[in-house]
């Protein structure tokens, strides 16, 4: 007489099957190769297998389909029904923060200085860079990073007696600097250089004069040699 197989996974699809078949006074044979209630996962042989008759195979297989969907809207009605201690998951997320912040902060706080001669200091957002000068304490540099893509957005340059002497400015956020300004020892700008395509060349200067005149001169070619002069009274 021909029969088929069932693989059976779980000691609950055993349980759901062997309600049905008996139900419709099916008869099967049972052999079991797990006593666990959990699906047999990684291995050859499933938790047990029903042999049943051929004549009775369109009829089981309803009832097969019909359990696998009793099954998994058992094991949604579980899910769902769940309560979970949000406040205790709160606090654990509330703690994972607590403890990275700490760390970061350990870390800038306590950041070994290398260099010889001067003092690197981020602050504790990490947008500001300063680079100090050891013995004295003053600032000869600093760099802003205001979008947290470790890209300087400006560089201030300063000199020794803490005075502004250049200003940097990367304006399209590229890592190239596309402007370059000078200042004076009263920190007003004296000329601004332009690189308009991030080339490295400069292809227009900016002379700012005294008495308000503005010498511009630009590389009208773009091949760093510099051939087009203006003279104008742009400043008052």
């Amino acid at each position: 007489m021909e029969s088929f197989n069932i693989n059976i996974v779980s000691e609950l699809e055993l349980e759901y099957i062997v309600e049905r078949l008996n139900e419709e006074e099916i008869p099967y044979t049972i052999k079991l190769n797990n006593d666990s209630v959990l699906p047999v996962f990684n291995n050859e042989a499933p938790f047990g297998i029903i042999t049943i008759i051929e004549e009775f195979r369109e009829k089981v297989e309803i009832i097969y389909s019909q359990v696998q969907a009793e099954i998994g809207k058992k094991v949604k009605k579980e899910n769902k029904g769940k309560k979970y201690n949000f406040k205790q998951i709160a606090l654990i997320i509330y703690a994972s923060i607590i403890t990275v912040v700490a760390v970061k902060y350990w870390s800038i706080v306590n950041r070994e200085d290398i260099a010889d001669n001067f003092e690197y200091v981020w602050d504790y957002s990490n947008t500001k860079m300063e680079i100090l000068d050891k013995s004295s304490g003053t600032l000869l540099e600093k760099h802003i990073d205001n979008n947290f893509n470790f890209n300087f957005e400006k560089e201030y340059i300063y000199s020794k007696d803490a005075k502004l002497r250049n200003l940097n400015i990367d304006k399209n956020d590229d890592g190239f600097i596309d402007q370059y300004i000078t200042y004076d020892n009263d920190e007003n700008i004296t000329n601004v250089r332009y690189d308009f395509d991030s080339d490295g060349l400069i292809n227009q200067i900016e002379y700012y004069l005294k008495g308000g005149d503005t010498l511009v001169i630009v590389d009208k070619n773009q091949t760093g040699e510099l051939e087009l002069l203006y003279y104008n009274k742009l400043r008052k």
